[in-house]
């Protein structure tokens, strides 16, 4: 089996993403690891990370504060919870979508949504995250996106073959597609059999509203971040994904800094 991240093999991480969904959490001290809360038993982590704020989650932070707690008594009092809930998401990165299809197999009541985003989108963020620290080269750039946009392009390939084998368990969600919202939110919620509430619609307009959370946000804003120098560097490992997905190929850096938003949301291969 191939490996990935912490010697896992690839079966086990499918297994451990079905125990998620299947509220069994399997072997939770290998996969998830709360450094914040378990100093003791986690002391081995570099990084930890919140994987709890959910309200749900009340009942583990909770138990952490008691005396003499540990990691996996509090994560199995979470396990009645779990399977009492009627809804499980997960968001799952850096995995390829043929990964997926056993747990489409195995479980009945699965979807899946692939997201897809335009590249230079995906470089200009890491850039600007924790990722730029083994991203300071133009050497480790065009590596780095060489993989990314091989990975995408075999993922749009299995993509295809979903649609067509899955037509009502799998969608394709493109990152710029962006017009008119809440009608698309409205849309994946039906094909989840999920019901807007008044709630989740409060919560989208505050997202897409220019006094909201993402004020500022835009899918296109790489290009004013992302220097033409790069675009140029990653362009013949990931053209075949503009090509695939319908993202603009720029032939000058004039006509990359001024293509219109119009022309971009029209050429999009799976709006919603």
């Amino acid at each position: 089996e191939n490996k990935v991240e912490g010697n896992a093999t690839v079966a086990e991480s499918r297994k451990y993403l079905a125990s998620l969904l299947n509220c069994t959490f399997y072997e939770p001290k290998k996969f998830l690891g709360d450094l914040f809360r378990f100093k003791g038993e986690f002391s081995y982590l570099r990084h930890g990370w919140n994987f709890c704020q959910g309200g749900l989650w009340k009942t583990y932070r909770r138990c952490s504060k008691e005396p003499g707690a540990t990691f996996n008594e509090c994560l199995n009092r979470m396990k009645p919870i779990c399977r009492n809930s009627k809804n499980h998401v997960l968001k799952v990165l850096r995995s390829t979508l043929d990964n997926h299809e056993e747990l489409l197999k195995e479980l009945p009541n699965l979807k899946v949504i692939q997201l897809f985003r335009d590249p230079r989108g995906i470089l200009s963020s890491r850039l600007n995250s924790f990722y730029q620290n083994s991203l300071n080269t133009d050497e480790s750039i065009e590596e780095d996106m060489k993989i990314q946009c091989r990975r995408m392009v075999y993922d749009i390939q299995v993509s295809e073959v979903f649609r067509h084998k899955y037509p009502d368990r799998f969608r394709v969600v493109q990152y710029e597609d962006f017009d008119d919202l809440e009608h698309k939110a409205e849309l994946l919620y039906e094909f989840m059999k999920l019901e807007t509430t008044d709630e989740s619609r409060k919560r989208l307009k505050k997202l897409i509203t220019p006094e909201g959370a993402r004020s500022g946000f835009h899918p296109y804003s790489y290009r004013t971040k992302l220097p033409w120098k790069l675009e140029r560097l990653i362009f013949k490992y990931c053209e075949p994904v503009y090509k695939a997905l319908g993202y603009p190929i720029f032939k000058t850096e004039k006509e990359y800094m001024n293509t219109s938003d119009e022309l971009m949301l029209k050429r999009l291969s799976y709006p919603l």
